[in-house]
C-alpha cells in the first residue's frame, strides 16, 4: 500500500493534481496507478475519476468555494490587521502585547464576528502574521513556559511577515 505523504511544496495544488488526474485517466492509467503517482488516496483518484468521466477535464477544476461563508470578510479582516499594528493598550486592553484571546475581543468588537482564540491564529496566518504555537505546543516547541495574559490564557507574540520581494 502507497505511503500518503504531507504537501512538500514540489507537487501542484489540488487543482493541478486534479489537472494531472484528468491527463493520467486520459492516457488509460488505473485508479490505483494514478493515486500512486499523484499521492493521494485511492478513494480521492476513485472520486475524480467519476468527476472526470461524467463531466470531463473541466469538471475536476475547482468551482465555488464550499462550505460555510467566512463571518470575517476581507474588508474587515483588513481592518483588523490595521488595528493590530497598534499597541493593545492603545485599544483598550491593559496588555503590553497581543494575545489571541485579546484579539479574538478585538475582532468581536469591532466586526461583531465571534471565534474562538484559538481559531483567532488561522485568521491571522490568512492576513499574513506569524503566530507563534502556543498552549502545549508552545511548551514543546520552545520548552518554556508559555507566558499568560490577565485571564490566563497563553499568550501569542505576533509578527508581521516580510512582503516578498
Amino acid at each position: 500500500m502507497a505511503q500518503r505523504r504531507a504537501y512538500d511544496g514540489t507537487m501542484p495544488l489540488p487543482e493541478g493534481l486534479r489537472d494531472l488526474a484528468a491527463s493520467l485517466f486520459a492516457q488509460g492509467l488505473t485508479r490505483a496507478e494514478a493515486a500512486r503517482r499523484l499521492g493521494v488516496s485511492r478513494a480521492t483518484a476513485t472520486r475524480w475519476y467519476r468527476v472526470w468521466k461524467n463531466g470531463g477535464r473541466g469538471g475536476l477544476l475547482m468551482g465555488k468555494r464550499r462550505g460555510r461563508p467566512p463571518r470575517l470578510e476581507t474588508r474587515a479582516l483588513a481592518a483588523v490587521d490595521r488595528a493590530l499594528l497598534r499597541s493593545p493598550r492603545e485599544l483598550g486592553f491593559d496588555l503590553d502585547r497581543w494575545s489571541l484571546a485579546a484579539v479574538a475581543a478585538l475582532i468581536e468588537r469591532s466586526t461583531g464576528a465571534r471565534y474562538h482564540r484559538r481559531h483567532v491564529g488561522r485568521l491571522l496566518r490568512r492576513a499574513g502574521w506569524v503566530v507563534p504555537p502556543v498552549g502545549a505546543t508552545h511548551d514543546r516547541a520552545f520548552r518554556s513556559r508559555p507566558l499568560r495574559d490577565p485571564d490566563g490564557n497563553p499568550i501569542a507574540l505576533l509578527e508581521r511577515r516580510r512582503p516578498r520581494t
